[in-house]
């Protein structure tokens, strides 16, 4: 039976069911379900990296970063309200310049406890004036979040006309020394502590405000520019359980499996539901 010009492609396939409502409650439900299976393995971070983030008794027999779903899910309401702290409401974007690394999964994870829509790109972008200006004008973030000192430098020099935003984040919790304006993670998660004292304690069970049923973008990628300028691709926490099912199924994915990201995070590949991602 041929399909009309008039369907759209989402009215094909079965109803999700179950989907839990925001992006928010489909991670925290992961975790509530699977607490202590691994979540994130970053093998070329130290097994203490970001230990002040999510207070845990170190595995002194293991070399490299590993974290439970409690100890990413504690780090990410911290983040989430060291953000909130910093000015970041609710439905506004995030940029994120980061490579493949455990700040990453915690700034996704960090976003959708606050409802604020992630915003990932490559860092090859900062080199491609026109089309890094075009971006930055479509996206019109509050904030922006950069791993990489030289990444940063170029986007002061570069970009600071548009860069008038709420916070600009240094991810690398030992730089020393940054342009004015800006404040790195451990610095930024230090200052919110101040003010709230017990948020990285918070329980796995805690809805950290998010809403109950939530529309807007989850995340947000661009395509590669190939063509033309790069374009937008908005993500609702629903777009991305959809795909994630059939990924799942097709690949026989399932809680205790463990999948291997290659490079940063700035396509639309979610992490299956209690496994492992190294």
């Amino acid at each position: 039976m041929s399909r009309t010009a008039k369907h759209k492609a989402e009215d094909y396939g079965p109803p999700i069911e179950d989907y839990p409502g925001t992006f928010w409650s489909l991670l925290r439900t992961s975790a509530e379900h699977y607490p202590d299976h691994t979540a994130l393995i970053c093998c070329e971070q130290a097994n203490d990296h970001l230990q002040w983030l999510s207070p845990t008794e170190t595995d002194t027999q293991q070399a490299h970063f590993r974290w439970t779903y409690t100890q990413l899910l504690r780090a990410a309401k911290t983040l989430g309200q060291s953000l909130q702290k910093a000015g970041i409401e609710r439905a506004s974007r995030l940029v994120v310049l980061c490579p493949n690394n455990a700040e990453w999964a915690v700034l996704l994870w960090a976003c959708a406890s606050i409802g604020v829509t992630f915003v990932p790109l490559n860092a090859g972008l900062v080199g491609r004036t026109k089309e890094m200006r075009h971006v930055l004008e479509t996206i019109q973030p509050s904030g922006i979040a950069v791993f990489n000192e030289k990444d940063l430098v170029q986007l002061e020099e570069q970009y600071s006309d548009m860069l008038n935003t709420r916070l600009k984040l240094h991810l690398d919790q030992n730089s020393m020394s940054l342009p004015t304006n800006w404040v790195n993670l451990i610095d930024l998660v230090g200052s919110a502590h101040l003010q709230a004292e017990g948020v990285g304690s918070a329980s796995i069970h805690d809805t950290h405000g998010a809403p109950s049923v939530d529309d807007n973008a989850a995340v947000i990628l661009f395509t590669s520019g190939t063509t033309s300028l790069p374009k937008a691709v908005p993500h609702t926490g629903k777009s991305l359980e959809a795909q994630s099912r059939s990924y799942w199924s097709a690949r026989r994915i399932q809680a205790g499996s463990k999948v291997v990201p290659i490079g940063p995070g700035v396509r639309a590949e979610m992490q299956p539901l209690g496994s492992e991602a190294s």
